[in-house]
């Protein structure tokens, strides 16, 4: 599978399920943006996500809005968020399955990313992963729905316990309960 295939192939599974995106060039590469809606605990109850085709793999990144880098930037709390971010990191990993238990596929590790808060002056929070088109060539349906469902719920659980330590709502241990709790469910 070559970057073209896959685009192609993952625009029509985001057609088949009526995800609105943008397409457009980046610095010579395709690029796919979505706005998912209604992520309960995210600021503005949204996340947005980004793909790049390049030649080898597809580059995703799922991250919190605008609003979102603007608590950051306000925050009086990153040494905290770093420290928390870590044991994410190492700790935390996002699911994916077809959401309908006995369905498709069962539930399973697909890809590891990392989520990190961007070093170019707009302080997102991103959670970023390579895509080999080898592997998505295997599971394009698993590969899709964790890019579009399992990421996007992945940063919704974490939000509680991350916003409200960048708030000074919440100390860090309170945030590593808080994201253990969600993860327990």
């Amino acid at each position: 599978m070559n970057k073209n295939e896959a685009c192609r192939k993952f625009k029509e599974y985001l057609n088949s399920y009526n995800i609105k995106y943008q397409q457009d060039i980046d610095e010579g590469t395709v690029r796919l943006m979505m706005r998912y809606e209604g992520i309960e605990n995210a600021p503005e109850r949204a996340v947005e996500s980004c793909i790049w085709f390049y030649d080898g793999s597809a580059e995703a990144r799922v991250y919190y809005t605008e609003s979102a880098s603007k608590i950051i930037k306000g925050s009086e709390h990153l040494m905290e968020i770093y420290e928390l971010l870590n044991y994410i990191n190492a700790t935390f990993f996002p699911r994916t399955g077809d959401g309908v238990g006995q369905g498709l596929y069962d539930s399973q590790y697909l890809y590891l990313g990392r989520l990190y808060k961007t070093e170019d002056g707009y302080d997102d929070l991103t959670y970023t992963m390579v895509i080999p088109y080898d592997f998505y060539e295997l599971t394009p349906i698993e590969t899709a729905d964790f890019l579009t469902m399992a990421c996007p719920d992945y940063l919704n659980r974490l939000s509680i316990g991350i916003f409200g330590l960048l708030l000074g709502k919440i100390n860090i241990e309170e945030a590593k309960r808080n994201i253990e709790t969600q993860f327990s469910e």
